[in-house]
């Protein structure tokens, strides 16, 4: 199974969102599979921490996707994060478009039923706020999640290594 962990940097308040998908390949039903969900509200010296610790218990072949600010500050975050990610695959997305239209690829995975969840004590909260989409105040688990997924399609298979190679709007579960 690939896998990436989208993050949605929360400011301000908003929660900041780790969300890991995981991809099963094209041949198996549900092929993309919601693994894990991480929140956290909090300064930015605990985000970092927080990224940096869910990436080493995701274990190295789990790709990490974090968003980029528009502007100096964005670019400033971003390079930070890939220096202290030192190690891991890390992809770095700016967003175009709105919210809507950046998360219809991954609902029409969902609405397909395409896509599955580990239950866990995340995944009420998960499935509220996609549900809720775009309508509720918040959107960061639609954001991680729409992101990692967005990684996964493109191709993304892990890091290869010469022992091992990795194989590869309307919501609903």
């Amino acid at each position: 199974v690939a896998r990436c962990r989208g993050w949605d940097l929360g400011a301000g308040g908003d929660p900041t969102e780790g969300v890991l998908l995981g991809d099963r390949g094209r041949d198996e039903v549900p092929r993309w599979v919601v693994l894990d969900c991480v929140t956290h509200v909090g300064p930015p010296h605990e985000v970092h921490a927080l990224v940096k610790r869910t990436a080493e218990a995701d274990g190295a072949e789990v790709a990490v996707v974090l968003p980029q600010d528009p502007g100096q500050a964005g670019k400033d975050q971003a390079h930070t994060f890939v220096r202290e990610l030192a190690g891991f695959t890390v992809r770095v997305r700016r967003p175009t478009g709105d919210k809507v239209t950046r998360a219809g690829p991954w609902s029409s995975q969902v609405g397909a039923r395409n896509a599955a969840l580990v239950r866990g004590p995340w995944t009420p909260a998960f499935v509220a706020q996609l549900h809720a989409f775009p309508d509720a105040p918040r959107d960061d688990k639609v954001d991680a999640s729409s992101d990692a997924f967005a990684e996964l399609a493109s191709g993304y298979e892990g890091p290869t290594r010469p022992e091992k190679r990795s194989h590869a709007p309307r919501w609903g579960f």
